[in-house]
């Protein structure tokens, strides 16, 4: 479940900067790996992007480890780090991304772990 909250939060945070909010969204799974997703068919600002990329990673990863050193809670931290290490993939697009012009527009790909820069001449 909290792999499917995963996505459902990138897609939250995608549709904030879309006209369409979430007309513009799809979820799914890519059966060939086994892993779900959420698509944005609305290219979106470098920073729009990169938000919606990082927002699972705070929520269920950053958020619950402070929580469980606050309270000394070992199960919220183990929750944590499982969450922290399922962001890792959006953590190497951010990595790749940080490099691109701020005008830039990013667009996922619907049916591959990929995406598109669009740059302004």
């Amino acid at each position: 479940m909290g792999i499917f909250a995963h996505e459902f939060i990138h897609g939250i945070t995608w549709a904030l900067f879309t006209k369409k909010g979430f007309k513009s969204i799809n979820y799914g799974i890519l059966w060939k790996i086994c892993t779900p997703y959420c698509h944005c068919k609305e290219p979106l600002s470098k920073n729009a992007y990169q938000l919606g990329a990082i927002m699972p990673l705070l929520i269920l990863g950053c958020i619950p480890l402070i929580l469980s050193v606050i309270f000394g809670l070992k199960i919220l931290f183990l929750f944590s780090i499982i969450f922290n290490s399922v962001a890792a993939f959006d953590l190497l697009v951010l990595s790749k991304l940080i490099k691109e012009d701020k005008s830039s527009l990013i667009m996922d790909n619907p049916s591959e772990i990929s995406w598109s820069v669009y740059r302004k001449k």
